[in-house]
């Protein structure tokens, strides 16, 4: 395998972008840092890939853009996984295009919804038809899908909790953000949760400080009083630094 003869995946894969004519370099190897011999990074502007070796010693890969994991595929050999990266994160391709072109590659759920624009509403479609209810949080998406401010907002949950992002890709932006956790699992009582009770919930602003609680209309009117200024629909691309 070409790992064992070229004294690494960044060594190997260098080579074959240059023989390929591709612009492309691992990250990290003009200056040694990248030194792992079965594991890579590839970049370009607001796309990456990550390539590891996998257990039938082919290439793993996977496909970001704008923050948002796309697709995944597995190329037999470093000629294959060198054309499938310069073919990716050297043009303006949709992923659809991508695995229309290497058959290998598999795109994620929503990867069309992302590439033509749609993300925000899709992923409140999401929420909204999710069985689960996010963690009992569906009275308040309901009316928060709705909602002219909210609805253009970027939302995802962690660790219970209901946040809005001010872009789509990840990490997220929610500086200056208001969040949302039902009042039971805000108390660390996700166990002891009795749905026949009223459902109450707490809003929180991004530095965990406690700005009030309600009923799904009260925690409503609490996130978009505490929201900044002029917000705006949530942007593609990663928070920034």
């Amino acid at each position: 395998m070409e790992i064992k003869e070229t004294g690494g995946i960044s060594v190997a894969l260098n080579r074959e972008f240059a023989r390929i004519n591709s612009s492309l370099k691992v990250l990290g190897s003009e200056n040694g840092e990248h030194i792992n011999l079965t594991s890579a990074i590839v970049e370009n502007e607001n796309k990456f890939s990550q390539i590891g070796i996998t257990d039938k010693k082919d290439y793993g890969l996977d496909f970001w853009r704008d923050g948002v994991y796309l697709a995944v595929g597995r190329a037999k050999d470093i000629q294959e996984l060198a054309k499938v990266l310069d073919f990716w994160l050297c043009q303006d391709v949709t992923t659809k295009s991508l695995c229309e072109n290497f058959t290998f590659v598999r795109s994620e759920e929503g990867a069309a919804e992302f590439d033509e624009g749609r993300e925000i509403e899709y992923i409140w479609t999401c929420f909204l038809e999710k069985d689960d209810n996010y963690s009992g949080l569906s009275e308040f998406i309901i009316l928060a899908a709705k909602d002219p401010i909210l609805s253009n907002l970027f939302p995802f949950t962690s660790m219970d909790t209901l946040c809005f992002s001010k872009c789509t890709g990840y990490p997220f932006d929610i500086a200056g953000m208001p969040n949302i956790i039902r009042k039971e699992f805000d108390q660390g009582n996700r166990l002891d949760v009795n749905p026949n009770n009223k459902i109450q919930y707490v809003v929180r602003n991004d530095t965990r400080d406690y700005l009030g609680e309600g009923n799904a209309i009260e925690a409503l009117k609490i996130i978009k009083d505490n929201m900044p200024k002029n917000i705006q629909r949530a942007r593609k691309g990663v928070a920034l630094e």
